[in-house]
């Protein structure tokens, strides 16, 4: 039996950030818990753009959340600049260099 398997691309995180030069941007909540975003970037949907967030209980979580939202998603960067472009993001997992970098965010004040 011949059997061909179609898998979706895969990339982790921090190597995704790093690759098209994003910066990923966490905010404490005022009422506990946290939020993260990629500066800049948001989901293009057909011919509307909308916002890509992740939300948690804790950092790990919200960036978690993050990379679920931007999962094979069309990317807008700096959408209304003239630096403006689009990414077409893979199936993006917390790698173990963004899980070392959450955890060591996470003991600092």
């Amino acid at each position: 039996m011949n059997i061909r398997r179609n898998t979706l691309p895969r990339q982790g995180f921090s190597e995704f950030v790093e690759q098209h030069n994003l910066t990923l941007v966490l905010a404490e909540k005022n009422k506990g818990g946290w939020s993260a975003h990629l500066e800049g970037v948001e989901i293009q949907d057909g011919c509307l753009l909308g916002s890509c967030y992740g939300h948690g209980h804790t950092v790990r979580d919200a960036v978690l959340g993050l990379a679920h939202a931007a999962s094979l998603q069309r990317l807008v960067v700096d959408a209304y600049k003239s630096s403006r472009r689009e990414i077409m993001a893979p199936l993006l997992h917390l790698d173990a260099k963004a899980e070392n970098e959450l955890t060591a965010s996470a003991a600092r004040p």
